[in-house]
């Protein structure tokens, strides 16, 4: 007969408890014989020895110092929970044994008794408990990459459970592919995306927004490479609801953080400031701040983006208390309009769309559930580390030039990961800033190049342009301030000659121009796509 099989839990209970034994007795403690190896300390010695003890016991079990707080991790879920003195009380009793001895020599014994709160309460303040205790950097549920040698020049994925070196929990809900070759990851986020209506209109391995949002990706799956770093905002722009904003935000967050929240950002100075201090008080990873409107200008916020800790008074709390700033932010909103003071702060992702973004038409619709499922999260995980993996097999190379003010370590890190994967610099400020007169020009470029047949080139007189430009309402706005409406269109126009866009049929064509005998004539060539005849 088969002995009966010992229940996960009480094995690793078991292994638990016999890693303290040797620590108990190191310590001074006794260990209690059988199954459950608990050391035992007597409550009668001065707070400081008695914290000191504990902190030591307590070292590798899960109990972490994050900041400020104390909190224990859930070893299967990552789970995180506060710890206070009431429930120091009975979780400490499954790893030690409070009480005092009675009697002399061999009729010595040990009377367990639970301490008070308020001898809890003095061991969890006390600085030699907290100086023995592991610092939590971070709880993730998929293995995440960190740096693996002091030149950070290689990097490695964490194991399974608390990483000593970083201070990261890996509680891995699910394993994902490691080995996935570069060019099937590139191809897959050029797939994925090819159906988002970027502005600057060129294919999407030249496209500056697209690379924004590979740099988001990869701010995320590389958080730990950017512990250190300040972080610059990613912000979502679009000229209409229904463009792709949230869903862009979502698929760069829930790949490395699963399920995405999303909050409103408060009006007023004194309640954003409130939620950031609560953001980091609480160890939170990231924000999302969705469909924000009007005009973002946050003193709050552009301080936030340049903080390495915050210290704030969390609801509830008697004492101030200070975190490290570990959190990402993203933001989305439509005609979104950023202060000067964010500009520089973000990395701004334009979505641009000339016809009803309601009424486009989708080959592959994305639900708002799918970036969170598990098989998105592996593929987009696997395709993430393939291309970092090919980063680190060139050396991890960094971005040495035009680097964002005061965001230069990430600008370089993350600026070298997007441009070693093939993709546009997302550092590069963009050429045209897409405010209403640019997204106007865009509009009609695009009409004009729906006219023509694919692989052939139409001459368009000034003339004609300015009909077409009409008909579509965007004239006024394109020839405002100036004394002769002709005259400035033709001058204006000519800040997109030789550049390269897709029309609204998805085909890449060029704008240009060139003179004949009548006066300027701005010809459209629409290029071939691939495998065509």
């Amino acid at each position: 007969m088969t002995e009966p099989k010992e229940p996960a839990k009480g094995k690793k209970a078991r292994q638990l408890a016999a890693s303290l034994a040797p620590v108990a007795q190191s310590v001074g403690a006794t260990v209690l014989e059988g199954d459950r190896l608990a050391p035992q300390l007597d409550t009668r010695t001065v707070v400081s020895g008695l914290a000191r003890q504990c902190g030591q016991l307590l070292r590798m079990t899960p109990l972490f110092l994050r900041g400020d707080f104390l909190v224990t991790v859930d070893e299967e879920t990552g789970r995180t929970d506060p710890m206070d003195a009431t429930r120091f009380v009975s979780w400490a009793e499954g790893f030690l044994s409070f009480g005092q001895y009675e009697g002399s020599g061999d009729a010595q014994s040990f009377k367990p008794k639970s301490i008070s709160t308020e001898l809890a309460s003095k061991i969890l303040a006390a600085d030699p408990f907290r100086r023995e205790l592991r610092p939590l950097r971070g709880v993730h549920d998929v293995a995440l990459p960190t740096w693996a040698n002091p030149e950070n020049t290689a990097v490695r994925l964490l194991p399974a459970g608390y990483d000593e070196e970083s201070g990261i929990f890996t509680a891995p809900a699910f394993e994902y592919k490691t080995d996935m070759p570069p060019e099937e990851a590139w191809n897959f986020f050029l797939e994925l995306y090819s159906q988002f209506p970027f502005s600057e209109g060129t294919p999407l391995e030249k496209n500056r927004s697209f690379a924004v949002q590979m740099a988001a990706h990869f701010t995320a799956f590389g958080r730990l490479l950017l512990m250190d770093v300040f972080r610059p905002a990613f912000v979502y722009l679009a000229n209409q609801p229904g463009s792709g904003k949230t869903l862009l935000a979502r698929l760069a967050i829930a790949p490395v953080f699963g399920p995405v929240a999303v909050e409103t950002f408060p009006r007023s100075e004194e309640e954003q400031k409130k939620q950031l201090v609560t953001l980091v008080l609480e160890g939170r990873t990231y924000a999302f701040f969705d469909n924000v409107k009007g005009y973002l200008s946050s003193e709050p916020l552009e301080q936030f983006l340049t903080a390495e800790r915050i210290t704030g008074r969390i609801l509830g709390a008697s004492k101030n208390m200070t975190g490290p700033n570990l959190a990402i932010v993203f933001i989305s909103g439509n005609d979104l309009r950023l202060s000067a003071d964010m500009k520089r702060r973000s990395l701004v992702c334009d979505l641009f769309c000339a016809h009803e973004a309601t009424e486009r038409q989708i080959s592959s619709p994305i639900s708002d559930t799918w970036p969170s499922r598990r098989e998105t999260r592996s593929r987009f995980l696997s395709a993430l580390w393939s291309l970092m993996n090919h980063w680190q097999a060139q050396g991890c190379p960094r971005l040495t030039e035009r680097l964002l003010p005061s965001f230069e370590s990430f600008s370089a890190i993350v600026g070298g990961l997007v441009t070693t994967a093939n993709f546009a610099n997302p550092i590069e400020a963009p050429e045209t800033q897409m405010d209403e007169t640019g997204q106007a020009w865009r509009l009609l470029l695009q009409a004009l190049a729906d006219r023509v047949p694919t692989g052939s080139t139409h001459d368009y007189p000034v003339d004609d342009a300015m009909k077409v430009a009409e008909e579509l309402g965007v004239l006024d706005t394109l020839t405002a301030g100036g004394r002769d409406e002709r005259k400035t269109f033709g001058q204006r126009i000519r800040q997109w000659r030789g550049r390269r866009f897709l029309d609204n049929q998805g085909r890449e064509f060029e704008f240009g121009k060139k003179r004949n005998g009548n006066g300027a004539l701005y010809p459209v060539t629409v290029f071939k796509q691939a495998g065509e005849e």
